[in-house]
C-alpha cells in the first residue's frame, strides 16, 4: 500500500492504482476478445463476482505488481481459451469455456511460481 502524507492526512492511493489496472485491463478485454470484465466473469461460471475476487486477492497480496501479473495470466488464459472453442462446432461455446475453465484455470494460489521477477539473476561461467 503506497501512501503520501500530506499536512498529517493520509491520502491512500492504493484504490486509484487498483481501478487504473481495471481499467487496462477493461480496455484490453474490449480490444482483444470485445468482452467487458462482466461477460469474461460469465464464462468463468463460479458466481457473480468471481473474477474480481480474483483479482482483489492478488492485490492484496502484492499490490499492483501482483494485480498486473494476474491480469497479464488471465489475458494469456482467455487467448488460449478461444483458440480451442474457435472452431469446434460440436458444443455450446459456453459450455466450452466453462469445461476447460474448470480444467485448465490455476488462481494464484495454486500455480508454482519458481523465482522471483524482482530478482536478478546472474550466471558466470570460470572457462580458465
Amino acid at each position: 500500500m503506497i501512501v503520501m502524507k500530506k499536512n498529517s492526512n493520509f491520502i491512500n492511493l492504493s484504490s486509484r492504482f487498483k481501478q487504473k489496472i481495471y481499467n487496462e485491463f477493461n480496455s484490453i478485454l474490449y480490444k482483444e476478445f470485445n468482452q467487458s470484465i462482466s461477460d469474461v466473469n460469465y464464462f468463468f461460471g463460479y458466481k457473480e463476482n468471481h473474477l474480481y475476487e480474483i483479482l482483489d486477492e492478488a492485490f492484496e497480496a502484492g499490490g499492483s505488481v501482483e494485480l498486473r501479473n494476474e491480469v497479464d495470466y488471465l489475458i494469456k488464459f482467455l487467448k488460449l481459451l478461444f483458440n480451442k472453442v474457435k472452431n469446434n462446432n460440436n458444443y455450446d461455446e459456453y459450455d466450452l469455456i466453462y469445461h476447460y475453465t474448470k480444467k485448465y484455470f490455476k488462481p494464484r494460489i495454486r500455480r508454482k511460481n519458481t523465482y522471483d521477477k524482482t530478482q536478478l539473476e546472474l550466471g558466470f561461467n570460470y572457462d580458465f
